[in-house]
């Protein structure tokens, strides 16, 4: 159970510093007058094209 925890406590840390970066990027972006389209909206992960084939 305490590994549980601990995964759960590092993935709630990780999405919120993926947040904070996220939305200091933003900011960045809004100060340098550069639009904030050049940050991709979709933030689903990519999955791989490749598939490994079986003969």
């Amino acid at each position: 159970m305490d590994d549980i925890a601990r995964d759960a406590k590092s993935v709630q840390r990780l999405a919120l510093d993926s947040r904070r970066a996220q939305i200091n990027i933003r900011s960045s972006l809004d100060q340098i007058g550069l639009p904030d389209n050049l940050i991709k909206l979709d933030e689903t992960p990519a999955v791989s094209s490749s598939v490994a084939v079986k003969s």
